[in-house]
């Protein structure tokens, strides 16, 4: 579980770096609803958080990342159904 964090947050921060300024945007997959939280609560504007496939029946997450009009946080599934 630590290195899947570790990874997400090194995605990121890759992402951020190879992009310059401006460059904030990122889409991270999550697998457990503890991946989900970390993943909302390091969001910036433009992220895309896709939720692996799979069954959450207790996910819970609190957020309070804040996106922008032309630049929201998006929580996806990886596929529908």
């Amino acid at each position: 579980m630590l290195y899947a964090r570790l990874v997400m947050a090194a995605t990121i921060l890759a992402v951020c770096v190879a992009g310059g300024p401006g460059t904030w945007a990122a889409v991270v997959t999550v697998a457990s609803g503890t991946e989900a939280q970390h993943a909302f609560d390091i969001a910036r504007p433009g992220d895309e958080i896709v939720l692996a496939d799979g069954q959450y029946p207790d996910l819970k997450i609190e957020i309070a990342a804040k996106g922008e009009t032309s630049a929201p946080i998006t929580l996806r599934a990886r596929s529908t159904g």
